[in-house]
C-alpha cells in the first residue's frame, strides 16, 4: 500500500460521499456513490488508507473495506457540546 493512497468517506443512509486525497491531502477526486457502487469501489480500488467517522454502520463498512485489502481508520467526532 502506497502512503499516498488516502480515501475519506462520509457514510450516510443511501448515498456516500467519497474523497480521494493526494499525498499533500488535496482532494483529487470526489464521488457520490450508492451502497452497491460503494461496495464495487471498495473491491476494485487499489489498497488504501480509508478514513470514516464512527457511526452506526462504520464497523460494517470498515470490515468490508478490510476484507477488500484496505487499512481502515474509524475516527470519532471531536466536537464537544457545552
Amino acid at each position: 500500500m502506497n502512503k499516498g493512497n488516502t480515501v475519506a468517506v462520509d457514510l450516510a443512509k443511501s448515498v456516500f460521499q467519497v474523497c480521494i486525497l493526494s499525498e499533500q491531502n488535496q482532494v483529487v477526486k470526489s464521488l457520490r456513490l450508492s451502497r452497491p457502487k460503494f461496495k464495487e469501489f471498495l473491491t476494485t480500488y487499489e489498497p488504501s488508507q480509508v478514513f470514516m467517522e464512527a457511526c452506526y454502520s462504520s464497523h460494517y463498512w470498515g470490515r468490508y473495506a478490510q476484507q477488500a485489502g484496505h487499512h481502515v481508520r474509524i475516527i470519532k467526532d471531536q466536537i464537544r457540546q457545552s
